[in-house]
C-alpha cells in the first residue's frame, strides 16, 4: 500500500482495555516488578497496556483508510481474562532479552479476530508483522535485560485472575524500534491520556 506519497511509520491494531483500573493495575505491576531490569520496553508514560492483533508498517497518510477497512471486524467489546504471568526469551533482534507480561488462555474468538485483521491488511497490500501461525495473545509488561534474575513479588491477587476485562478494537501508533510499544491511540479517538490514569 505504498505509492511514495508519505512517510512510513509503525502501527499496531490491538485490543485496548476499556477499564482505567486495569490500565493502572498493569502499569503498576510492570513498573514495580521490572523497572530495575527494563530494557527498551516498560509500561507507563508513552507505553499503553494492550493486546496486539497485528503490527504493521504503512505510510502515515494511509492510516485513516486502514482503520476504515478494519473497524467493522469487531464493533462490540470483547471480554477476556488472563491466565498467568509469562516470561519468554526474545528472538531475532530481541535475542538474549526476556519478555514478561500476562498471557491469555486459548480463546478461539481472539485467534479468529487476529486472523481476520491479518487477512484484511493483506487485502490492502500490507504485510502484517504478527503472523496467525505464531500468534500468542498476551499483554506485555516489559522487556528485560539479559541474565536478569527476576523476582516477581508484586503479582496480581486471586480476584484479578477471576475477573473478565472488556477490550475494544483500536489502532495505535507504535515505536520504530520493533518492540511493539503502543505509544498513542489514534482510532477510535482516545478519551484520556496515560498520565491521567
Amino acid at each position: 500500500m505504498s505509492d511514495g506519497s508519505g512517510k512510513l511509520a509503525h502501527f499496531n491494531i490491538a485490543l485496548f482495555a476499556e477499564s482505567d483500573e486495569l490500565i493502572a493495575a498493569c502499569t503498576k505491576f510492570a513498573r514495580s516488578n521490572l523497572a530495575q531490569y527494563a530494557d527498551g520496553y516498560l509500561l507507563g508514560e508513552d507505553a499503553w497496556p494492550h493486546i496486539t492483533l497485528s503490527q504493521f508498517i504503512v505510510e502515515e497518510n494511509k492510516i485513516a483508510s486502514v482503520w476504515s477497512a478494519v473497524e467493522s471486524l469487531r464493533t462490540d467489546p470483547i471480554k477476556l481474562r488472563f491466565s498467568h504471568i509469562y516470561i519468554l526469551p526474545g528472538v531475532l533482534i530481541h535475542k538474549g532479552k526476556q519478555w514478561v507480561g500476562l498471557a491469555l488462555p486459548a480463546n478461539g474468538e481472539i485467534f479468529s479476530l487476529q486472523k481476520m485483521v491479518f487477512d484484511k491488511l493483506a487485502t490492502l497490500k500490507i504485510e502484517g508483522i504478527t503472523k496467525p501461525n505464531s500468534y500468542f495473545p498476551h499483554l506485555t509488561w516489559g522487556r528485560v535485560k539479559p541474565n536478569a534474575t527476576l523476582n516477581l513479588e508484586d503479582i496480581p491477587p486471586d480476584e484479578f485472575w477471576r475477573k473478565e476485562y472488556s477490550f475494544v478494537l483500536s489502532l495505535g501508533r507504535s515505536d520504530a524500534g520493533g518492540f511493539g510499544i503502543y505509544r498513542e491511540r489514534l482510532f477510535p479517538t482516545p478519551v484520556r491520556s496515560l498520565n491521567a490514569v
